[in-house]
């Protein structure tokens, strides 16, 4: 059974480190990540894909496969996810200037949603895109936590709910949502490095799971 007591006190830790400001290196942004996972039973795969900016070509993808570090709780999914994402960046060869992961940002009830956990650990800006707000209200296009804007809907496709844009660390919450109109390729919804990621983490989730198959 997890600790949350313990794992409320990291939250605590993380919302604290947060600084939603934009760091000098947006203004040259070169190189942008994104992270994703996929399961195939109790192993997770975590695929990063690295591409050049502005241009958006796929210059680097690494995957890991580790065991999933703690079950599925809602509210928790930073500590499931990230350390796995902390450990694919390092195998990165490319050093990018913004990462995005498939989650939530300060939108998250206690400021602590994945994208907060990988920024504050990296120091380095993250987004967060999630597919909805958790535990928020929204206003037009803004997303709040207990009154307080904390992050934006972005409409990335025609006919299509839209993205939860929030920052994690180190970005803004509209210099973040600006990034993700200019990273959407038609007809995808989502940034592209972060469907690159998604569909490669898929892939190799995929591969595990026809390889334990054949096995039994």
């Amino acid at each position: 059974m997890e600790n949350l007591s313990g794992l409320r006190s990291m939250q605590r830790t993380i919302a604290q480190k947060i600084r939603l400001e934009d760091a000098p290196d947006l203004k040259e942004v070169k190189h942008i990540g994104a992270f994703d996972v996929a399961y195939a039973g109790n192993k997770m795969v975590c695929a990063a894909a690295v591409l050049s900016y502005p241009d958006l070509e796929l210059i680097e993808k690494k995957t890991i496969v580790i065991d999933a570090p703690m079950k599925y709780i809602p509210g928790y999914e930073a500590f499931r996810e990230g350390p796995g994402m902390l450990q694919v960046f390092y195998d990165l060869e490319f050093d990018p200037q913004i990462l995005i992961v498939d989650g939530q940002g300060v939108s998250h009830p206690f400021s602590a949603g994945l994208a907060c956990y990988v920024g504050t650990e990296l120091e380095r800006p993250v987004i967060g895109v999630a597919k909805k707000a958790v535990k928020a209200e929204v206003d037009d296009d803004r997303v709040l936590v207990d009154g307080q804007v904390r992050g934006l809907l972005v409409k990335t496709k025609e006919h299509a709910n839209p993205l939860v844009v929030s920052p994690g660390h180190l970005i803004t919450i509209e210099t973040a949502a600006e990034f993700v109109k200019k990273l959407v390729i038609p007809p995808h919804k989502r940034p592209e490095p972060l469907h690159i990621a998604g569909r490669i983490a898929k892939k190799e989730a995929k591969k595990l799971l026809s390889g334990v198959q054949e096995a039994e």
